[in-house]
């Protein structure tokens, strides 16, 4: 889709499904609002939504978006790697399902170059402020070991308007010209830290980070795709930021932080749940496959219809 019609895209919005037709209308609404006064392509890339889903998304977005592509489930940055490739305008504004674009990127909207930047959005929250959707610092061994030791007690991640050091994957926008010289998302992360990783990359070969005050979403978050009750995230996420301190830090930091997980942090999981449970409040699930996903996070990718585990931790 572009419009206004026969006008070269200024920019293509990609955003990334996985069993998320709840949410999608939302993202629909909002970028066709956007595109009734600016030139854009709009990629779904589906990744390994159940046949039932797919047909509802199908349904969704047929003739409203120039592309939906369908894949397995690869996961989130291999598919905003594919939805790239599926279009050619030259900005990219990656997305999530329950991001809604309320208005873009100031250069973009004024057809300008952004070609060195990497540029984050602003949230705009239910009271209407504004808040930064970028990050002070990069989520290091350092600070991840934070995150274990702490858990919720520790704003591990503080957010920032000034010189963030990477920006949320949920509103990105990155030149085309970038994105390739990057190298795109990293395949080796299933899910979670590709945003983190693509600006690590670009900071490494002299880009910069930035928020775009123009950049304006409505993010609630956690809402992406229809929750599933077998399956814990967790252990992925963790895995996730072990090979993100490894390729941006040493490679020992990746032992330093499993050891970390596996002597104190899952324990500590182990004894909440069994609290949990003793109150009543543990919900659905065994304490004996919490403690196997957090372990063996490939055993969750698989479940999730992903084709390999994603093991790569260089």
């Amino acid at each position: 889709m572009s419009s206004p019609e026969h006008a070269p895209p200024i920019a293509a919005i990609v955003v990334v499904t996985h069993n998320s037709s709840q949410v999608i209308p939302g993202w629909l609404d909002a970028v066709e609002a956007l595109a009734e006064t600016n030139a854009l392509e709009l990629c779904v890339v589906d990744s390994g939504s159940s046949e039932e889903e797919l047909q509802v998304l199908r349904d969704q977005v047929g003739g409203r978006v120039g592309a939906l592509v369908t894949l397995p489930n690869v996961g989130f940055g291999r598919a905003c790697n594919a939805g790239a490739e599926a279009t050619s305008a030259p900005v990219l504004l990656f997305t999530n399902p329950d991001t809604r674009v309320l208005s873009l990127p100031a250069a973009v909207q004024a057809g300008e170059p952004i070609d060195g930047s990497v540029l984050g959005a602003y949230c705009l929250e239910p009271d209407g402020s504004r808040s930064p959707l970028g990050f002070r610092h990069f989520p290091m061994a350092r600070l991840e070991a934070r995150n274990l030791l702490l858990g919720g007690h520790t704003d591990t991640y503080p957010r920032t308007a000034d010189n963030p050091e990477w920006v949320l994957g949920a509103a990105l926008a990155v030149s085309r010209t970038d994105f390739k010289r990057i190298g795109g998302f990293y395949s080796g992360l299933f899910l979670y830290f590709e945003d983190a990783d693509l600006c690590a990359v670009h900071v490494e070969r002299g880009g910069r980070i930035a928020l775009d005050t123009g950049f304006v979403v409505e993010h609630k978050g956690a809402d992406s795709s229809q929750p599933r009750y077998d399956v814990h995230l967790d252990g992925v996420a963790r895995q996730s930021g072990r090979i993100f301190a490894a390729r941006h830090g040493r490679r020992w930091h990746a032992a330093a932080l499993y050891a970390l997980f596996v002597l104190w942090y899952v324990p500590r999981r182990v004894a909440f749940a069994l609290v949990r449970r003793a109150l009543g409040r543990y919900g659905k699930g065994s304490i004996r496959v919490l403690v196997r996903d957090l372990l063996l996070p490939g055993r969750v990718i698989r479940r999730l219809g992903a084709e390999s585990a994603h093991r790569d931790t260089r």
